[in-house]
């Protein structure tokens, strides 16, 4: 997923020495393989949390490429939010908006 810096959080928002983003970006044209999040260039992910896209029908659960590193690439999966069942189709046409936590370094 190409993401955003929502308006206002351009520099984070600073909490001790990481910072706090939101961002926005649409789903894969294909949600069969992990979609990974593709942040600004700078910008280390700690943590994301997981976010539903607009319309409220899929849930997008984010998992780490490793832990204890604050040099993890972060990746989606989809679940239906009825049911929570993978999804694999489209959601180029579905917008998320999610926050993250990090550090610019």
């Amino acid at each position: 997923m190409q993401v955003s810096i929502v308006k206002g959080y351009e520099g984070g928002l600073s909490v001790g020495q990481r910072q706090k983003w939101t961002f926005y970006g649409a789903g894969p044209t294909s949600a069969a393989a992990a979609d990974t999040i593709l942040l600004p260039p700078g910008i280390y992910i700690d943590a994301v949390d997981v976010c539903m896209d607009t319309t409220g029908t899929y849930i997008a659960v984010p998992y780490p490429s490793t832990v204890g590193s604050t040099r993890a690439t972060w990746s989606f999966l989809y679940y239906t939010a009825n049911g929570m069942t993978l999804y694999t189709g489209n959601l180029s046409t579905k917008n998320f908006q999610f926050s993250a936590w990090g550090g610019e370094f």
